[in-house]
C-alpha cells in the first residue's frame, strides 16, 4: 500500500513542474496596436477617445491612459516599453518623467497590471491598468481605472495587432 501511495505522489510531483512552467509563461505584448473603437468604451460620460483626450498635453495622465493608437510596445523578460515609457517587470518603481508619477508593474496570472500614483498641485490620483491578450494574441484589452478626488472613471479599450 505504501508503494502505491508513494508512486501516486511521485507521479503528481513530476507532473507539477511542467504545469507550473506552462503557467509561468507570460504573454508578449510586443507589436503595433490600433484602437478598435467599436469594442471600446470610456465609461460614464465619454466616448472611446476620452482617456486619450484627457492627457494629450503630455502630462502624467497621458502616460497612464496611453494613446488611442497606434501604440508601439516592446517587451523583454525584464521590462516593457509602451509608447515612450519603460516599466520594469520586477515590481520596482520608476519615477515619471516629471517626477510626479510612480508606477509599480506586476503580473496577475497572464494579465499585466500597472498601478500608478500621480501627485500634482496637492492632489493625488491613482490608476490601475490591466492588460490582457486574447487567446490568439491578436487583440489586447486594456482596462484602466482612474481614482481621483472627483471620483472614479473606468475605461476599456480594445486594440488589434497590426
Amino acid at each position: 500500500m505504501k508503494r502505491i501511495v508513494l508512486a501516486a505522489m511521485l507521479a503528481v510531483l513530476t507532473a507539477v513542474p511542467a504545469g507550473v512552467v506552462a503557467q509561468d509563461k507570460k504573454p508578449d505584448f510586443s507589436g503595433k496596436w490600433t484602437l478598435d473603437e467599436s469594442k471600446s468604451n470610456a465609461g460614464p460620460g465619454g466616448g472611446a477617445g476620452r482617456a486619450g483626450r484627457a492627457g494629450r498635453g503630455g502630462g502624467a495622465l497621458a502616460a497612464l491612459a496611453g494613446t488611442n493608437g497606434p501604440v508601439l510596445i516592446s517587451q523583454t523578460d525584464t521590462e516593457i516599453t509602451i509608447g515612450a515609457i519603460t516599466y520594469k517587470l520586477n515590481g520596482t518603481t520608476p519615477q515619471g518623467p516629471r517626477g510626479g508619477a510612480e508606477s509599480k508593474t506586476h503580473w496577475d496570472g497572464a494579465a499585466l497590471v500597472i498601478e500608478t500614483t500621480i501627485s500634482a498641485r496637492g492632489t493625488t490620483a491613482t490608476t490601475k491598468e490591466v492588460r490582457k491578450l486574447s487567446d490568439d494574441g491578436k487583440e489586447m484589452t486594456v482596462e484602466t481605472t482612474i481614482s481621483a478626488p472627483r471620483g472614479n472613471v473606468t475605461t476599456k479599450r480594445v486594440f488589434t495587432k497590426a
